[in-house]
């Protein structure tokens, strides 16, 4: 069975995201990570009214990340959902005892979306691990090399996966995460 490439849905969850963000009747959480050449990227965000979002950066193998103030995070976060090649991560990467954002191909931009948002009274969640590659050759040689541990069509588990519904938004874990004080 052939890795699913992810461009397709990489391009729609930039539009959802976008449109979270401007909208400030939505309620949404909005957590990505990005990993590359050693460096991390994280934002952490609440939108709707009021909106609040944090940004770090800094090497993967320190604690001690900084707050961004020079847009580095949303620079990169840009960036990935511009690479032309990009595949997803099954849980069976949760699985071999290896970070695929500290191992991945040194030419790879790891991304996690953690995404949730209200919608009526249902909320809709995602939670997904991507490896994005400017070219083809790159992008080649990691799937010969970790292609057991990327999502073959459209596989979705209980750590990563792609857009499910929660029926009902009473006492739901994803809620509380949403409000802010």
């Amino acid at each position: 069975m052939p890795i699913t490439a992810y461009n397709d849905y990489i391009q729609q969850l930039q539009t959802t995201i976008r449109c979270k963000r401007r909208d400030r009747e939505a309620k949404a959480r909005i957590q990505i990570a990005i990993c590359r050449n050693g460096y991390g990227y994280r934002s952490v965000g609440f939108f709707g009214d009021p909106p609040s979002e944090k940004a770090w950066s800094g090497p993967i193998s320190s604690t001690d990340w900084q707050p961004d103030t020079d847009d580095r995070v949303t620079k990169e976060v840009d960036r990935f959902f511009g690479l032309p090649q990009i595949f997803a991560y099954s849980e069976r990467a949760l699985g071999r005892g290896r970070n695929p954002a500290l191992i991945a191909h040194w030419d790879a931009t790891v991304a996690m979306f953690e995404i949730s948002f209200l919608s009526g009274s249902d909320i809709f969640e995602q939670r997904m691990m991507f490896a994005g590659f400017e070219d083809p050759v790159h992008a080649e040689f990691s799937v010969e090399v970790d292609g057991d541990i990327l999502v073959h069509d459209h596989g979705t588990g209980s750590h990563f996966y792609e857009w499910r519904k929660i029926p009902s938004r009473t006492e739901s874990a994803v809620e509380p995460a949403m409000v802010t004080d």
